[in-house]
């Protein structure tokens, strides 16, 4: 940005004022895809030509939008077990849940399945077979051992986990290394991984040592890039898995796949916040004033406010889109917009108008009794389309049970369903769309062809019933 905050904040402003006005402005700003967040307040100041004294912090702000769009947290509903009651185990806990997945003595009765399928992830040239694994041994945190003459050859695999970023200890690694060469390994015959939660986290040079220069194998391996994909890969492999995986185990690794996810989301969060505390000091120790309590809640507002009206714009833009190209196709009835109680709404041909805030319905008029419909609301944050049947009246007798049909075959299951509004016979969320997508020509396409198969499906059924 090169301008300065007031824009946002004299934005806001205007939206507590008057809101409708401002929500047709907000709007048509949106036309424009953005760089980032505050490249759409930049064209208001250029409109505006506003200042706040000498100070600024505008390239603060947009420092802030950088980290939080690069860090991007992904928070999850699945989360709230582990921040309130689950919690983090300790790195040995870790160790001796990851070992107790690994080892196929343990009593799960998982044999080599949950091994080889990690082998495979740390390096798919290793032998699967007779492996031998300890955990908190010699102070390793879990070592993998194969001591056989049978031609695959002899390995020491040491992994090093540092889940929850432990500091390293002095000469850590060739301890380890030096440990296992007393045990008969030599160091062509070593493997040291290196486990830390994400890519943030390597091993000092102290703790490191020379083991590369001595022959041993070194790699880094992350709980993200290789635990998670391991865990999500024998969940997925139903047709391989032992009967024990049908009968608890698979609520095990379900568990520890979700901790480990929330630990990584956690991290990134922790991260974010260190970096964007960097920030705050070097603005104030250049001498940039940093905003006030009260412009850093209005700026949210406004924000929120924008990101409001942004999803506004996209339910217009997929329903108007979904619109014009039936009427391009030459389609027949006219595809008409509803409200949500099957009134029509005329006159609404912008996707900045005010009236997609609200709930708003494309639909064809099958008889007077029945619309199929493509809707858009803002009642769920990530899923704004729905497809549905809305009726005049409470069909009965032969007209239901062909509804009835038509909902399952298009709608799915009655559990996958919305049944009980007036207007509606019923409805289901399309878990496709989302607001990333849901102005794409892909997405338009699709939305346009589901919406012809349930209006030709119904007319045929309703025409061959007499309903």
């Amino acid at each position: 940005m090169t301008d300065n905050l007031t824009a946002p904040l004299t934005f806001l402003y205007d939206i507590e004022n008057q809101e409708a006005a401002n929500a047709r402005s907000a709007c048509s700003f949106l036309d424009v895809p953005p760089h980032s967040a505050t490249a759409l307040f930049t064209d208001i100041v250029v409109a505006r030509k506003l200042t706040l004294g000498s100070s600024r912090y505008d390239d603060l702000v947009e420092a802030a939008n950088r980290l939080v769009t690069k860090h991007k947290v992904e928070r999850s509903i699945a989360d709230w077990p582990f921040e309130h009651f689950w919690q983090n185990p300790d790195e040995p806990r870790h160790s001796r849940l990851l070992g107790y997945f690994i080892d196929p003595a343990e009593l799960h009765h998982c044999g080599v399945f949950l091994l080889c399928a990690f082998l495979r992830k740390l390096n798919p040239d290793l032998p699967q077979d007779h492996w031998h694994v300890e955990v908190e041994s010699a102070h390793i945190d879990i070592l993998l051992t194969r001591n056989c003459s049978d031609g695959k050859g002899k390995y020491a695999l040491i992994i090093e986990n540092k889940v929850n970023g432990a500091v390293d200890q002095e000469k850590q690694l060739q301890r380890y290394v030096d440990e296992v060469r007393r045990r008969g390994f030599s160091n062509s015959e070593t493997y040291v991984f290196y486990l830390p939660l994400t890519e943030g986290k390597d091993p000092t040079i102290n703790s490191k040592g020379s083991i590369e220069d001595q022959g041993v194998t070194y790699s880094k391996v992350t709980f993200k890039d290789h635990i998670l994909p391991w865990l999500s890969d024998v969940l997925r492999d139903e047709s391989s898995w032992p009967q024990c995986m049908r009968t608890g185990m698979r609520d095990n690794l379900v568990h520890y796949h979700g901790l480990v996810r929330y630990l990584i989301e956690t991290q990134k969060g922790r991260v974010m916040s260190a970096e964007l505390l960097k920030k705050l000091q070097e603005a104030s120790d250049s001498g940039t004033r940093l905003p006030t309590w009260n412009e850093a809640h209005n700026l949210i507002a406004a924000a929120t406010e924008l990101e409001s009206c942004l999803r506004s714009v996209l339910r217009g833009k997929v329903l108007l889109g979904i619109q014009q190209r039936l009427k391009d196709q030459g389609f027949i009835p006219m595809p008409e917009l509803y409200n949500n109680t099957g009134i029509t709404i005329k006159g609404l041909s912008s996707p900045f108008d005010p009236l997609f805030k609200d709930e708003a319905n494309l639909g064809l008029l099958v008889r007077d009794r029945v619309i199929v419909c493509v809707g858009a609301c803002n009642e769920l944050d990530d899923c704004p389309v729905y497809i549905g049947y809305m009726v005049n009246g409470q069909p009965t007798g032969a007209f239901s049970a062909v509804l009835e049909v038509q909902a399952q075959q298009h709608l799915g299951d009655k559990e996958d369903r919305v049944t009980d509004l007036p207007s509606w016979f019923a409805y289901a969320y399309d878990k496709q769309v989302t607001y990333d997508n849901a102005a794409d020509e892909k997405t338009i396409t699709s939305l346009t062809d589901k919406l012809f198969l349930m209006y030709r499906d119904l007319k045929l059924a309703l025409g061959q019933t007499n309903a």
